[in-house]
């Protein structure tokens, strides 16, 4: 989709019935990767890394996948709530976190991180997630992103700042931030 699109739903039964289409898939998506942890585990076992590390990337690929679909909003996770495709990070995002990441985009020129200390905080995540590999051992959050900022010296707010930026360029976990997000933060006027 090229365009912003709103998705509105408003009456109740409605409103139920894709509440709860929304949490089955979750629950099949769920499912699904458990069957692949499972599965990797086992191929791990008999030492067949090439094979677990493919089906680890399946796994990544299915939440990935999952948080960019209409069933869940891609900034606060939210499966209940009324949808607004975002044609500039190609994420669906419920309505409030959609306005809240308009006002987000704003913080760009608030985030006290000078371009050299964002290259630093993209070269060191590189290397904790270290995706030269086939598929990383990201675990869909910014735990690594977290760490990074703190032992940089980034004070809570302006981390959480940062990262609320990085979600508003598509980066809404550590991988996505190197894929999605990084040609943007080098790019911000910071």
């Amino acid at each position: 989709m090229k365009a912003k699109k709103v998705v509105e739903i408003k009456t109740p039964r409605f409103i139920r019935l894709r509440n709860e289409l929304r949490s089955l898939l979750r629950l099949c998506m769920e499912d699904k990767v458990s069957l692949l942890r499972s599965e990797s585990a086992r191929w791990r076992k008999i030492n067949n890394l090439e094979l677990s590390r493919k089906l680890r990337q399946e796994i990544e690929n299915l939440h990935s996948d999952f948080r960019r679909s209409i069933c869940v909003c891609g900034f606060c996770g939210s499966i209940d709530k009324n949808m607004v495709f975002n044609p500039n990070n190609e994420h669906w995002l419920c309505i409030g976190c959609d306005l809240h990441l308009k006002e987000i985009s704003a913080l760009g020129s608030k985030i006290p991180l000078k371009l050299p200390q964002i290259e630093t905080f993209l070269i060191d995540l590189s290397r904790k997630l270290d995706v030269s590999k086939k598929g990383s051992n990201c675990d869909g959050t910014f735990s690594y992103s977290r760490f990074i900022l703190r032992e940089m010296g980034v004070e809570k707010e302006n981390l959480n700042n940062f990262l609320k930026l990085c979600q508003n360029y598509g980066g809404y976990c550590d991988c996505e931030i190197l894929f999605n997000a990084k040609d943007q933060l080098l790019k911000q006027q910071i």
